[in-house]
């Protein structure tokens, strides 16, 4: 065999190898795609499920009074809150709050956002 034949079939099989890895990848893609629009479109179906509030002061206030009437609850959520805020105002840490007050650090965070929003600058 001549040098030119081992070249050219050197060639013709690193052009199938790149023909079977573009094939691969072109699938793959494909699935990423499905499933992002899949993503998509259950976030759109969450988004118009569950509309956000205006303010979070009126949707606390509605919460408060839905407490109110809960019978045999120690401290009501939104006074949980409050707590929460009054604890960190002390310097307590997030993990802290959310051990002392059995809350999620995830929610205690949440409140602290939206504590720093609230006040005026």
């Amino acid at each position: 065999m001549t040098t030119a034949v081992i070249i050219a079939i050197s060639a013709l099989g690193i052009a199938v190898i790149a023909l079977v890895v573009s094939a691969w990848q072109y699938r793959s893609g494909r699935k990423l795609v499905q499933q992002l629009e899949l993503v998509k479109q259950k976030l759109t179906e969450k988004e118009q499920a569950a509309p956000v509030t205006a303010s979070f002061s009126a949707h606390l206030s509605s919460a408060e009074k839905v407490q109110d009437k809960v019978k045999d609850r120690p401290v009501a959520q939104a006074e949980k809150y409050r707590y929460a805020v009054a604890l960190a105002d002390q310097g307590y840490t997030v993990e802290g709050i959310a051990k002392a007050l059995k809350m999620a650090p995830a929610e205690v965070e949440q409140v602290m956002q939206l504590a720093r929003i609230k006040r005026p600058a």
